[in-house]
């Protein structure tokens, strides 16, 4: 609950779940949030993004 990450590099996937998470990563084949009011924030890269649950956001920044 209320993390922040930030992740270097490029992951294959990156699955974030939750309440209150802010996750930032450089690139990623495949995002997935769920859970509650998760932000997250990729540099590059087209993701598959996969959004279940209430108010997440998954943004290129």
């Amino acid at each position: 609950m209320s993390n922040t990450v930030t992740i270097t590099g490029h992951c294959a996937s990156l699955s974030v779940s939750g309440v209150q998470n802010a996750v930032t990563i450089e690139a990623a084949d495949a995002i997935t949030a769920s859970g509650f009011n998760n932000k997250v924030t990729y540099h590059s890269g087209t993701p598959k993004i996969s959004n279940s649950g209430d108010s997440n956001v998954v943004t290129q920044g």
